[in-house]
This record gives C-alpha cells, structure tokens and sequence, in this order.
C-alpha cells in the first residue's frame, strides 16, 4: 500500500535547479561575448603588415584567400587613397590581386583600415608583397585571412545561441517540476478527502417529520376530520366539544312549565 506524502514533491526548492541552469549558461554566453569582442583586436594585432613604398616578405601559415588592408589616419571613412600592390609566390609566380569589391572597414587597436584588395594563396609559405599608396601620403599594408568584424559577430551569436539554448533548457524542467508538483497535490488532496469525509445530518436519527423533534414524530392536533350525524351541518374537525360538568337531575323529574 503506498503512502501519499504529507507535503508536496518536489518541493518548490527544486526550482531553483531551472533558476541556476539559467545563470550558469548567462555567464557562459557573456564569457564567449566578452571574448569575440576581445579577439576583434587580436586579430588586427596579428596581421602581417607592409610600409607603403617598400617591399616585405611575409609567411602565410596557409592556403586560401587573404585579404589586403591599407591602413591610415581616416581609412575607415572611406578615405583611402588610390594604390597598387603585388603579390608574388613562393616559387616566384606572380599571384593575381583584384580589387576587394564593397565597404568593409575596421578601426581598432589604434589603427584605422580599409578593405582594398583580395588575393588566394595556393599554398602556405613566403611570399613577397609590395604596395604603394599613389599620392605618397604613406600609410601601411596589412595583409590576413580573418574579418575581425566577423570575429565580434561570432561572439554575439554564441552569446545568443548559448543563452537561448539555456534558457529554454531551464524552462523546460521549470515546465516538468511544475507539473509533478501539481499532480502530487492533488494526490495530497484525494487522500485528505478519502481519510476524512464529511459528516452529513445531526445526531439521534437526523431530522424528523415537520413539527417533531430530532428524532422524534410530530405532536398530533385532535382526532381525525369527519363528519358528524344527520343535521350536524357539515364536517367537524377534531373532537367533540367537552360536555358539561354537574349533578344529574332525579329520575322522572320534568322541568316546570312556562308562566303564562
């Protein structure tokens, strides 16, 4: 035979399971935003750069393609100056440079930039770049693979699929522990109400007829309705009237006659 628990369970500290998952995935997704946010500067820190007017050999750690940056006081406005640049491979082969065809701009470490030419590496190695800005204002060539814009935009979805994940996490065990809360009170409730039914009525039988006691009949009024002899003049109700109390007259006693 089971017993049903005098107190509800799970008990409403088992929410604040659902409460810390929550936070916990919060701090998660902040962590992450906090460091997208973070690397957008590493990633500028870590370009390879080239001075205007020179020519640099640079190592790129791998294939693919890479874009050119020039770098200088108000680049990221959309102020660059006309330049040129030439890429070219490790075994000497000239590697084609287009123009890089948008608006993507970056201002950060101290460092203001603009995105101006595209090129893919066929392979990892060291390659020789030049690059020289036309009207000879000088700035610097920066050369790398990765968007730090794209770095902080992968932060910011991590923060919200982490936090989203999180959330719903949480909300669906708030969903569970509710319903099993509410199933075991109304098993409290049942129980309570099979243990103890409501009494119905009084002690002593109850109530009686209309008029009685508890328990008791009701008081009766005379005898029965009737009706009387011939001449009586309709039904009498109850008994007959009392008759009255006196000394019988003698035997053969008639009354006087009336006074003429």
């Amino acid at each position: 035979m089971s017993t049903v628990p005098q107190k509800p369970k799970p008990s409403g500290v088992a929410y604040l399971i659902p409460v810390g998952i929550w936070i916990l995935f919060s701090i998660v997704a902040v962590v992450l935003l906090v460091m997208g946010i973070s690397r957008v500067d590493d990633v500028v820190d870590d370009f390879a750069r080239v001075d205007s007017g020179t020519s640099a050999t640079v190592d790129l750690t791998s294939s693919g393609g890479y874009r050119i940056w020039l770098e200088q006081p108000g680049a990221d406005e959309g102020l660059a100056p006309p330049s040129t640049v030439t890429v070219t491979g490790p075994d000497g082969q000239d590697i084609q440079v287009s123009p890089y065809i948008g608006d993507l701009t970056y201002s950060l470490s101290g460092r203001d930039g603009t995105a101006v030419y595209t090129f893919d590496a066929p392979s990892e190695g060291e390659y020789t770049i030049t690059g020289e800005i036309a009207d000879g204002s000088g700035g610097t060539f920066a050369i790398g693979k990765d968007n730090p814009l794209a770095e902080a935009g992968r932060g910011v979805l991590l923060m919200v699929v982490v936090g989203t994940v999180g959330f719903l996490i949480a909300l669906v065990l708030f969903i569970v522990l509710a319903v099993k809360r509410g199933k075991s009170k109304r098993q409290i409730r049942e129980a309570n109400a099979a243990a103890y039914p409501p009494q119905g009525g009084y002690p002593g039988g109850g109530y009686g007829p209309p008029g009685g006691g508890y328990g008791q009949p009701a008081p009766s009024y005379g005898g029965q309705p009737g009706y009387g002899g011939p001449g009586a003049g309709g039904p009498t109700f109850g008994a007959p009237p009392p008759q009255q109390q006196g000394t019988p007259p003698p035997a053969g006693w008639s009354p006087p006659p009336p006074p003429s």
